[in-house]
């Protein structure tokens, strides 16, 4: 495994150790990923207790700053335990499989089957949401992600404004946006809410809220302007930063339609429509009976693991809070008569606060969305520039380190003396660069060009170390900085590389040198163009390359 997935493994392990001395049996499973570039982004919890199964749905990970001082999402309900026979050897007296219960089954039984059998004891028949998730492959049939929306949303008329609003961002392209557009109940018109660099600046972490919502500029693409839309929410909300993920549909203020959950706006999240022949995207809105009818192979593809829950009026409509019986999150449905009447004019959700204002606010002159990976200037909220920022940040996450007993510290690496120390209280990368004009200085031997080569390989192990450790503890901002020093060392190590063939090659094989040096150079060319098309998520030209 790699350093980030060796990291995790062993943090589970010595979690699952804790546990165990508890008398707690926990078991850690990982489900497969077929398709690169995927990822497991659902956030959800299944308890199970001799009364009830409780579901939680949220857009929170397992980290304290989205809980505490972010805006998120959370959806829980309770499920009553199915009412047993008389004696305890029948088998349970219950009503039929539910469509939520089968939506569920299906996605536990995608994810890896966990826990799927226990559902049977228990009663869906009043859930408030039904399931929007995704699961990666190449599908044929509408169950995961946006063509799953589109399928639910079918009794909604068509027309109207939709909102999406998410805290990351892919690299969308026109034909997939009308595509999703299309799911979205065949909106008339779609707002893109998202920050501006302003809002995060003034909000009440100041640029450290930008942490959370990983932007990169490159996903800020031009016909995406039209779209941009404020994020406004009631009270002092407004300046906690939103790490929500929410869809909804609207008529004016009126709300026809809402999903909360996992799913960002991104292909790998909520899937495209694929020309299976090719594997290229299709750029063309969705048309339900095309997958049916066209003579072309078309199929559905997801990348990650998400879980949302959609919200509809006429669904709501016949449910009603549980008074009688124990304490928890129950629903229970309407007698017959009431909930058919209250759907027949149910138009508006009643009972769904919405974590922004609908219709949103458009930008206003001068308003730039927020990026992660782009210098912004100017004090925030509490008086501290986005470089002061960020070594608060990292500061506290060393202190932390240092708590838990975690090795702490930063490398400073200085390439041109060939040292490398740990320095805790620094919380910054320092990178002496080794030029061109140094390498003719100190190569004047073969062994001096071998060891300077030695170094620059080392400084750029010690880089990719640096820049991965500050991913996995989600300091966006340092790990853009180290990305930075690449460029400049990937030039270091090859012009190393060259003065070391130069000088320890006898005349007769420099032609021989040369060709690997045009071999280097090829590969570059190479790995240059996998990183656009990883940049631009054309992950299967990527994974040729």
């Amino acid at each position: 495994k790699g350093k980030k997935e060796a990291a995790a493994s062993e943090q589970l392990e010595q979690l699952v150790r804790e546990r165990g001395r508890h008398g707690l049996h926990t078991t850690v499973d990982e489900p497969m990923l077929p398709l690169p570039m995927g990822s497991f982004h659902v956030k959800m919890l299944l308890l199970f207790a001799r009364d009830r199964c409780r579901l939680c749905v949220f857009s929170a990970n397992l980290a304290e700053v989205q809980w505490q001082d972010m805006n998120e999402a959370i959806y829980v309900q309770d499920f009553p335990a199915k009412d047993r026979a008389p004696e305890a050897e029948q088998p349970l007296k219950c009503p039929c499989e539910t469509q939520f219960e089968a939506d569920l089954r299906r996605f536990l039984r995608g994810v890896g089957g966990y826990f799927e059998d226990d559902l049977i004891n228990f009663d869906f028949s009043a859930a408030l949401a039904s399931i929007v998730a995704s699961v990666p492959g190449e599908h044929h049939d509408p169950l995961w992600g946006h063509w799953r929306l589109q399928t639910l949303l079918k009794g909604i008329p068509p027309g109207g404004s939709a909102v999406a609003q998410f805290s990351s961002l892919g690299s969308l392209t026109r034909g997939w946006l009308e595509e999703f557009t299309t799911s979205l109940g065949k909106a008339d018109k779609l707002a893109l809410v998202l920050p501006t660099v302003e809002q995060v600046r003034t909000s009440w972490q100041g640029w450290g809220a930008g942490n959370q919502l990983p932007i990169a500029a490159q996903s800020i693409k031009s016909f995406l302007e039209a779209h941009w839309h404020r994020w406004v929410c009631p009270g002092l909300r407004a300046r906690a930063m939103p790490h929500t993920k929410c869809y909804a549909g609207h008529s004016g203020a009126q709300l026809r339609w809402f999903v909360l959950g996992s799913h960002n706006l991104s292909r790998a999240a909520w899937g495209e429509f694929i020309n299976t022949a090719t594997g290229t995207a299709e750029a063309r809105p969705v048309n339900p009976g095309r997958a049916e009818n066209s003579s072309l192979p078309r199929a559905f593809r997801i990348r990650n693991y998400e879980l949302s829950m959609l919200f509809l009026p006429q669904h709501i409509a016949k449910m009603q809070p549980r008074t009688s019986g124990p304490a928890g999150f129950f629903w229970e449905q309407l007698p017959r008569w009431q909930a058919e009447r209250n759907a027949a004019t149910a138009v508006a959700l009643p009972q769904v606060w919405l974590p922004l204002c609908v219709p949103p606010q458009p930008y206003m002159p001068g308003d730039r969305p927020w990026t992660y990976d782009q210098v912004h200037a100017g004090i925030d909220s509490i008086g501290a520039t986005l470089d002061a920022t960020m070594v608060h940040h990292r500061l506290q996450v060393e202190a932390e380190r240092k708590a838990t007993g975690g090795e702490a510290g930063c490398f400073v690496v200085d390439a041109m003396e060939g040292r490398v120390s740990q320095a805790a209280s620094s919380a910054s990368v320092n990178v002496s660069c080794v030029h061109e004009a140094s390498l003719e200085a100190v190569c004047k031997e073969p062994t001096e060009a071998l060891r300077v080569w030695s170094q620059s390989l080392l400084q750029a192990s010690l880089l990719r170390w640096c820049k991965q450790d500050a991913a996995d503890r989600e300091d966006f901002e340092l790990a853009r900085r180290v990305k930075t020093y690449e460029t400049a060392v990937d030039l270091d190590i090859a012009a190393a590389e060259e003065r070391f063939l130069v000088d320890s090659t006898p005349d007769s094989v420099i032609e021989h040198g040369a060709t690997i040096l045009e071999s280097r150079q090829r590969l570059e060319r190479v790995r240059s163009c996998k990183r656009k098309a990883v940049e631009e998520q054309d992950f299967d030209l990527a994974s040729k390359l």
